[in-house]
């Protein structure tokens, strides 16, 4: 992202609205990234690695939106 880095996002997504907080999908290609897991676990988010199909994003997305209703 050009202006913000993806954690800094999710944490104003989080203060401006907290009812998406938990729609949010963090996609990385570092998927052994300490810093990334931590996030990932300490906020209780959905973590897709790279690469992956428009088919799998569909899942995944599908059910963030359906499990967070």
């Amino acid at each position: 992202m050009p202006y913000m880095y993806g954690f800094e996002l999710y944490k104003y997504v989080k203060r401006i609205d907290p009812s998406l907080a938990n729609k949010v999908i963090v996609i990385s290609g570092s998927v052994n990234d300490e810093n990334t897991r931590e996030f990932v676990t300490e906020n209780k988010l959905t973590f897709m690695a790279k690469p992956f199909n428009a088919t799998q994003l569909k899942k995944v997305i599908n059910r963030n939106c359906h499990d967070s209703e």
